[in-house]
């Protein structure tokens, strides 16, 4: 009779670990595994079929072949898809962030030969320009009436050239660009270049002065009293009744009718014998 030497528990082989021995047959031992895969519990392998025993169970490799609804497929369309719209999002990024580093190496650049006193590399003296020839007096005429057109036909232009150092600026650039009859064309060339570059800025408004606003006061509340003066000198207040019952000279005392400032009385004296 054939002997077999019986595998350990807990040994292992293609993802079948040995629990424990479920019976003998024949003299070989049927060992109880442990699916390391599955989690299936108690599959009979004989000991002859050890080398190449596999998981029997139902639920072995479930999830590599669970089925698919038209709800998770549509879902991952929709994140591939996303995955690649963010993949040449970043490249979109990546290529707008280079090309924002060379617009400012050049601009950087373009401002010091500007500061230099040096032709601005960017800046194309435009072919009408070139063309032009005039005496001294006639240049001088016409690049005092282009200017005054660009002003005209530029409202932004307002906000810059009250400042003579603005002035200044956009007369040196245009003189050290090689332009000596200046045109409508090339002061506003001039003047969009001048701005990209942060080169002239606004000249800003003084902010205005505020206005104290008066304290509210709490209005007068008219009581209906009159002022006056007593029999005795003194200032007092008269009720409307009390007016109303007083005498003509009682009125005239109390209001003071016939009274200077200074107390004199200037009433009219008339002699009873006028009306006799």
């Amino acid at each position: 009779m054939k002997t077999y030497i019986v595998k350990k528990i807990g040994e292992t082989s293609n993802g079948l670990k040995v629990e424990t021995i479920l019976r003998h047959e024949h003299g070989q031992p049927i060992y109880g595994c442990l699916c390391t895969s599955c989690g299936a519990r108690g599959v009979p392998v004989r000991h002859d079929k050890w080398e190449v025993a596999k998981c029997i169970s139902s639920l072995h490799g479930r999830d590599n072949y669970k089925p698919v609804s038209l709800r998770e497929i549509r879902a991952e369309e929709a994140a591939e898809q996303q995955k690649q719209k963010d993949a040449e999002d970043a490249k979109l990024r990546e290529a707008e962030a280079s090309l924002t580093s060379t617009h400012r190496k050049l601009a950087d650049l373009a401002k010091k030969e500007i500061a230099a006193g040096r032709p601005d590399p960017e800046f194309v003296v435009p072919q009408s320009v070139s063309k032009l020839k005039m005496s001294l007096e006639k240049a001088r005429s016409f690049v005092e009436a282009s200017c005054k057109q660009f002003m005209d036909e530029t409202p932004e232009a307002h906000k810059y050239f009250p400042d003579q150092k603005n002035w200044d600026c956009i007369s040196s650039y245009v003189w050290n660009c090689g332009v000596q009859i200046a045109t409508v064309e090339v002061w506003k060339q001039a003047f969009e270049r001048l701005v990209f570059l942060g080169l002239i800025s606004e000249v800003k408004k003084p902010a205005p002065v505020p206005v104290e606003q008066p304290e509210p006061t709490e209005p007068t509340v008219d009581d209906g009293l009159t002022d006056g003066w007593d029999d005795n000198g003194l200032p007092c207040k008269f009720t409307p009744r009390q007016v109303f019952l007083m005498s003509s000279e009682q009125y005239r005392s109390a209001f003071r009718l016939c009274e200077r400032s200074d107390g004199t009385d200037f009433s009219p004296k008339v002699r009873r014998s006028l009306y006799q």
